[in-house]
């Protein structure tokens, strides 16, 4: 059984940015193939990162800020409403209310996979969605 039973509540966060409001909550944690409807949206922006039995908070976390700040790169400035800095204050805030649980383990169910594996094969993800307000078009007529 999982430590954290409702991680839908426990890992969620909310950010206002300069334009949207950012927020990041934790959707899933399965193997990719697994994970329904995975294609991002516009103003979506979801994120996998790997982890064991033997993961802590604190890993998930991390890993999922790095993530983040490269798909974030990839992706430029070329989605709509999206702002890198609101979305990364929103991880940021999402880690430090998670500070005390840092050293827990994420998910105590999972297999321990071990450094001398073969690499072979699909490892399981925690599956994070990012999702942002998307700015309203103005409406042409409304300039007469």
């Amino acid at each position: 059984m999982p430590l954290l039973p409702s991680l839908d509540q426990q890992l969620r966060t909310i950010r206002e940015g300069s334009e949207s409001k950012f927020v990041v909550s934790h959707i899933d944690t399965c193997l990719s193939s697994y994970l329904h409807d995975h294609h991002n949206r516009d103003g979506e922006l979801l994120l996998g990162v790997f982890v064991d039995g033997a993961a802590t908070i604190g890993q998930v976390l991390d890993g999922l800020r790095d993530e983040y700040r490269q798909i974030a790169y990839e992706m430029g400035s070329n989605r709509l409403g999206f702002d890198y800095d609101a979305g990364l204050a929103a991880i940021d805030s999402l880690i430090a209310e998670n500070e005390e649980r840092s050293g827990n383990i994420f998910d105590s169910s999972l297999e321990i996979t071990h450094e001398d594996d073969d690499g072979f094969g699909e490892g399981c993800q925690a599956w994070f969605l990012i999702h942002w307000d998307i700015p309203e078009e103005e409406d042409e007529a409304s300039d007469c």
